[in-house]
Order: C-alpha cells, then structure tokens, then sequence
C-alpha cells in the first residue's frame, strides 16, 4: 500500500470517526444534558440534575421515497445554537411575556432531512424538518422512549382512537403498560429519586396526533398514530368513524417541519404548572389582525343543566331561559355567555328551534353589553362553514364553541386550521 493510500484510509477512518462521535446539547442553566447518538441508528438520551431520565432512544420516520430519516444517516453534519428571546402571546393565559431561552442542535443528513433537539431550563424536544422536492407520504413513524427503570407514571388510558380523551388518569408502573394498551396526552412519568416528566407534542399541522402505548422492551413506551382514512360513516349528526385506513400516516408536503415531541422535566411539581413548553415551541401567530380576541368569563348553561329556579318562566333552551343568563352575567360583570346544545336543529345548524329567537337575544346581549358564544358539533359546522360563519357574523356572535371531534387523525388536525 503506498503513501497515498495509507493517507486515505486514515482520513476515511477520522471522519467515520468524528461522524459517529456524540453531540451533547445542555439547557441554559446547565442542569439537563442530552446526548445524540447517529451511529447506524439514530438515540437521543436525557439526564437532569444527574439523574438518568431517558437512556438511548431511537426515532425515525420512514417515507414513500425510500428515505428512513434516523437511521444509517449520511453525510451528518451538526449546527449548535443558542437562542434568548421573549415571546409576547396574543393572549396572556401564565404570562405576558415568556422567556424562549434555550440551546438547539441541528442534525442533519445529505438525504435531505435534519433533526433539530433543544434544551430549555423546564425541559427539551425534538423535531424531524424535511427538504424533499416533491409531496410525500409518511409511512411510519417511530417514538420510542427508554426509561432507566420501573418508574410509576400518570396514565390516562383510552379503550380506542375513537375519544373525547376526556380520561382518568390511572396510576400505573411502566411494566404494566403492555403494547395493547394505548393513552392519549399528555401522560406523566415520576422518576424514583428525581423528576416528574410530562410527555406531549407542539406545533401539530397537517399531521396526525400522537398517542403512547407500552413498548416492547422492559420501561418503555412508543409512539402509536392513526393511519390516514380512506373510509368513513356518519353515525348520528357528529360521529364520523373510520372504516378503512390507508398503509400511511399523512400525506404532506416535501419540505416542512413535523410536530414537536418534548418532555417537560420538574423537581417541583409547581415547575410543571409554570413551564410554557407548548407555547415556546408553537410556530408564531399567522393572525395579522388580533385585536379582536377578547377572552374572558362566560356563564354556561350546560354546567347547571339550564335549571333554573324562582323564576316565572319555564327552565330550558329557550328565549326567556337565554335572556336570564344575559341579565346574570351583566350584573356580575361576566363578558360572555354561551348557548349550548339545543339552540339548532341537530340536522342543520342554519335552523334555529322555533323555542329560541335569536335575533331577540342578539339584540338584548347587545343592549346589555354581553356578548354570545354559539355551540355546534364540528361536523354541522364543517358542512355549512361559508353559511355559518356568515351568519354568526352578521348577528355579532362573538365565539363559537365547536365540540365532539372525537378523532386525531390527519384529517381532523386540518379541520381545526380550516376553521
């Protein structure tokens, strides 16, 4: 072999080397550190203030061009940064100003795609980005979280995909979530000796919503998402179930960011409350104009089953009822008040019951200065949506309250951005 060759094998072997080498990322404050692993198979690996919150975990995603993003990446290169901002929400649920502090890495393949992993103070989180040239279909993808022993977990479990997600969440080791056993999120893990981890996602769009089942290794829970609908039935006036999905999650866009997958880590629990992890990693308001969202208080007619006493009137959906409520809320300084199930024909949301006068309670609420929240099932709305919202706008409905989507699929994310 002569010089030249040798001089080769080694370069090959440095940098093989330095591509399988770790990249570390820590918060802000120094006190969680995650490790990237890229050799062959893609693992990250969490530790907070010393204790082992994650070991190794694998993720990927799996497309119709061949692409598997996160395993045997080629030609990886990484990109640290640190970012310092403050983010000012539209509307201050915890704070009026929220501290975005933290330290990302960016790996990336020449296959087209990269991963980005951040560290902030409450937690961290990862996300896939893809910069393919034509549309595509995810095929899989997997969401594996390690933990480092048998910890207890907060688990609200559900019997199918089919859910308000309106569940108890059940006290549970991670050995009895066995892999046919399913929750929706957000779910907790209590690490023995060291924090609390709540497990959720961000920025969801175009895309289905991710669940957590068992595994199939000791301590670990995996992804589980609905497949795309090929199928549907109307069962009712609001329930459409799937009859037949299709062999892929979504099909999407090329280039795009996927959902955030992030843990927010407490040794407190009043850390869990204060965290903004949700907000911090949302894409930014695309509402240009937003001085029209006005929350506050609302008196709701569901919560007491319209029963109302002393009254000279009979209780119900019904004008009277209705007129009640608007006197209520203006005499208690109450904003808003809703009319739930029962102001429309269940068939039509264009057909107000012959009980209710909408364009007197319109006028009244405005004479009273309380404005109204109109009820509807997303499927009424769906199907008469240019109709309805023409309507609402022209009585002044100030919020609608749209309910029973019952589903996570691809589909039904993109409702809720169609609305």
């Amino acid at each position: 072999m002569n010089n030249f060759s040798v001089l080769a094998l080694l370069v090959f072997m440095l940098g093989a080397t330095l591509q399988a080498r770790p990249v570390v990322v820590k918060s802000p404050d120094g006190r969680i550190e995650t490790t990237i692993n890229t050799d062959k198979q893609l693992t990250w690996s969490v530790v907070s203030q010393g204790v082992t919150v994650l070991e190794a975990s694998p993720l990927s995603m799996t497309f119709d061009n061949g692409v598997v993003a996160g395993k045997n990446m080629q030609g990886v290169k990484s990109r640290i940064r640190s970012v310092n901002q403050v983010l000012t929400p539209v509307v201050a649920v915890k704070n009026d100003r929220i501290l975005d502090h933290y330290n990302e890495a960016e790996i990336s393949s020449r296959d087209g795609y990269s991963v980005v992993f951040r560290c902030y103070n409450d937690g961290v989180a990862y996300r896939f980005i893809t910069r393919f040239a034509k549309p595509v279909r995810v095929m899989d993808e997997e969401v594996r979280l390690v933990f480092s022993g048998d910890h207890a977990t907060w688990f609200p479990e559900e019997e199918s995909m089919f859910s308000h997600n309106e569940r108890v969440y059940l006290d549970v080791k991670l050995s009895d979530i066995s892999n046919d056993r399913m929750c929706s999120l957000p779910m907790m893990v209590r690490i023995a000796d060291g924090p609390k981890v709540l497990i959720s996602e961000a920025d969801l769009e175009d895309y289905p919503g991710l669940w957590l089942r068992g595994g199939s290794t000791a301590h670990t829970l995996q992804g589980l998402l609905s497949q795309a609908a090929l199928e549907t039935r109307l069962s009712g006036d609001r329930d459409v179930r799937i009859l037949r999905h299709a062999n892929y999650l979504a099909e999407t866009k090329g280039t795009r960011s996927f959902p955030w997958r992030y843990l927010i880590i407490a040794h407190a629990d009043k850390q869990l409350i204060e965290s903004e992890m949700t907000f911090k990693l949302a894409s930014p308001c695309a509402l240009k104009e937003t001085s029209w969202i006005k929350p506050g208080k609302v008196a709701w007619d569901w919560w007491n089953a319209l029963n109302l006493y002393g009254v000279d009137f009979k209780a119900g959906v019904n004008t009277a009822t209705y007129k009640h409520y608007i006197d209520f809320a203006a005499k208690y300084g109450i904003p808003y008040i809703i009319l739930d199930e029962g102001w429309y024909d269940l068939k039509d949301l264009m057909k107000v019951v012959p009980e209710v006068d909408m364009e007197e309670l319109v006028r009244y609420s405005r004479e009273k200065n309380v404005g109204l929240v109109l009820w509807t099932t997303w499927k009424a709305l769906d199907d008469k949506m240019e109709e309805a919202m023409t309507q609402f706008e022209k009585w002044g409905i100030r919020g609608i309250k749209v309910d029973f989507m019952k589903s996570d699929d691809q589909w039904m994310v993109n409702f809720y951005y169609r609305t």
